[in-house]
């Protein structure tokens, strides 16, 4: 239990220092719906082209498979075992993946072969 927590801080910790290195520029976005008011999201400005991607995204898997694995160290995010630890919110931690699924993305939709095929063979 007491190594389960201490992974489970030094990873969010980590995701945090990786969070925050990234400064991104945001910028509010007016959505319009038909039948309802406006609504204004916070949108990164973030271009996989030209700033770094990670094709590998173990930081995120690891704290999945750990947080599937909570209940049976009698765990939760809101305990008092985790309730000290700095932690980057939710979206953050999936901006890191959708990073890298946008990547992979452009890459099936063929806007990287002019770079040869070296990224495609990274995929897989």
């Amino acid at each position: 239990r007491i190594v389960y927590i201490k992974a489970v801080r030094m990873l969010l910790k980590r995701l945090q220092l990786e969070v925050h290195s990234e400064q991104c520029e945001t910028t509010d976005v007016s959505i319009e719906s038909v039948g309802k008011s406006h609504l204004i999201a916070n949108v990164l400005k973030y271009c996989v082209a030209s700033q770094p991607v990670s094709m590998h995204i173990p930081l995120c898997r690891l704290l999945a498979g750990l947080a599937l694995n909570m209940g049976k160290w009698n765990l939760s995010w809101d305990g008092i075992e985790l309730a000290d630890c700095v932690r980057p919110s939710m979206d953050q931690i999936a901006e890191i993946t959708m990073r890298t699924l946008v990547m992979v993305s452009q890459v099936h939709a063929g806007m990287w072969r002019r770079n040869g095929f070296s990224i495609t063979q990274q995929i897989y």
